[in-house]
């Protein structure tokens, strides 16, 4: 079973070594211009405007709210026995609440075939704390009873560590073996309880600002889950012809050079202590570096075609400037120029065009319910710089 993980992967869109050093005092080396050619004897994109998607639903309920100030008083040091937050313990029967810790086995299967990457017997698992990657996996136990036998059809993420499998339906079949806790909410909170949790008036002004919290939560998570899927959506759409050559060897090496540093960077003498203490050889490692490439390689293809469709890649400064410099601090860097220096000018490009090609598809996507006509197409700034 995947849990969420923060890690170097291809969806950092820069070199998986820039994303390694961040931003340092060595210039980027001369850079290749990524996909200067025509496309269009490597792949075909289909549907970019009006795909559909399913809305994620942002309502906030009692039980998350009671959820979340429980697990705010035990993240404040409060004891579960102190404020009678333990209603009770391995739990044999009954309704799956919302922040109850349960023991699950778990089966998947993808395409009809076991998946056992997916897979878990007697998994501890909080529903409400996000630790499963699959959206939708920890809500679809709430409501069922324990000792049942749950079927759910769910999607992989897009940004799910085996490429091959990114957006494929799973079906997990899923039994909760019982509930190993189950916590209550309190109905008040002295002062001082409350002060350890932020500056509230009372206890009614913290409530309010939990569902507060929680919404806006929900919203982003939405957002994203929108772009993600949307993308996805595309992405099934694009019809492959071929690899360029020059591109899938740039990163295949580009994944070796990482698995060195990270060799180096972790302790090893070389890389060959360091994949023998992985349990790979060398022909695996490429293999994992083909994989890598391509999934980057595909995705890329298909950012390009379709902002070279769209007129994105003369884009303006402004917008150029709003994009990167978020990245930039995502990698430590203080100014765009500096990302610029350290990373490269078209590895930035490359990423600024990736989201703007993703919000382009996320705006113009239809909600699965609706039975309108596309909508006319919203595009983000794209001036000639």
């Amino acid at each position: 079973m995947e849990k969420r993980y923060v890690k170097a992967s291809a969806a950092v869109f820069f070199s998986l070594t820039a994303f390694l050093h961040g931003c340092n005092e060595e210039p980027a080396e001369t850079q290749y211009i990524p996909y200067n050619y025509d496309l269009s004897s490597y792949i075909s994109v289909g549907q970019v405007v009006g795909v559909k998607y399913t809305p994620a639903d942002e309502t906030v309920s009692e039980d998350e709210i009671r959820y979340r100030v429980t697990r705010d008083l035990r993240e404040a040091g409060f004891y579960e026995e102190e404020l009678a937050f333990l209603v009770s313990e391995n739990i044999e029967s009954g309704e799956i609440l919302f922040g109850d810790t349960v023991i699950i086995d778990c089966s998947a299967t993808v395409d009809g075939a076991p998946y056992v990457d997916a897979s878990a017997d007697d998994m501890p698992l909080e529903l409400g704390a996000g630790s499963v990657s699959v959206y939708g996996f920890e809500t679809g136990l709430v409501g069922t009873q324990v000792g049942e036998e749950v079927d759910l059809l769910l999607r992989l993420p897009s940004d799910y560590s085996v490429y091959s499998m990114r957006g494929k339906e799973i079906k997990f079949t899923v039994t909760v073996k019982c509930i190993e806790k189950r916590y209550g909410c309190p109905e008040e909170l002295s002062p001082e309880q409350l002060a350890c949790l932020g500056e509230y008036g009372d206890f009614d002004s913290y409530l309010d600002a939990v569902k507060s919290e929680i919404t806006e939560e929900k919203k982003k998570a939405a957002a994203e889950k929108k772009i993600a899927d949307c993308w996805m959506e595309v992405m099934n759409g694009v019809s492959l012809i071929s690899y360029p050559q020059i591109e899938m060897e740039m990163y295949v090496a580009d994944y070796i050079s990482y698995t060195e540093d990270l060799a180096k960077n972790t302790g090893f003498t070389d890389l060959d202590e360091y994949l023998a203490a992985s349990g790979m050889t060398r022909s695996d490692l490429e293999s994992a570096g083909m994989e890598y490439a391509r999934g980057d390689v595909l995705q890329e293809m298909t950012v390009y075609s379709i902002a070279r469709a769209e007129g994105f890649d003369k884009m303006s400064d402004e917008l150029f400037e709003e994009f990167a410099s978020v990245y930039a601090e995502e990698l430590g860097c203080d100014t765009v120029e500096q990302l610029v220096y350290a990373v490269g000018f078209y590895d930035v490009q490359k990423r600024v065009l990736t989201d703007v090609v993703k919000l382009y598809i996320a705006e113009n996507a239809l909600p699965t319910e609706t039975t309108d006509d596309p909508p006319e197409t919203g595009t983000p700034d794209s001036e000639e710089a």
